[in-house]
């Protein structure tokens, strides 16, 4: 029996951080475009046996500790989840053919003032592109 070829992939739970074990196992992920999941071994998965991954999505500690350097020069749209660290603003200068960028950042921690600092710097990295 083929397995499945997985081109599109969206698993987005708030509450679900990981996929039970096996459930992925058998999916061809080699022609994978698309990639928004918020469970880190599905990103390292995907980042590593797609070629022609272009969309990018999941919480910015995922993003950075998963994904192979080789990805970021491919993608088109990455989104993602977090506080900004300076390991992500590095990735964000990788990613030199990005068209869409979408963040949301949630920490009641952080004052209005640090998170206009951090956009601003997001903004101005972003300028270049």
């Amino acid at each position: 029996m083929p397995h499945p070829r997985i081109r599109f992939l969206k698993i987005k739970n708030h509450n679900i951080s990981s996929t039970p074990d096996g459930l992925t196992d058998p999916w061809d992920l080699s022609e994978l475009r698309v990639a928004l999941t918020r469970d880190s071994s599905l990103v390292k998965r995907a980042t590593k046996e797609s070629q022609v991954l272009q969309t990018l999505e999941s919480r910015c500690n995922v993003l950075s500790k998963s994904t192979p350097p080789s990805v970021w020069p491919r993608l088109r749209e990455l989104q993602f989840h977090g506080q900004l660290s300076p390991a992500m603003y590095s990735i964000l200068d990788k990613c030199t053919p990005l068209t869409v960028l979408s963040t949301a950042y949630f920490d009641a921690t952080t004052s209005n003032v640090d998170l206009a600092r951090q956009y601003a710097t997001l903004a101005n990295r972003m300028q270049k592109y």
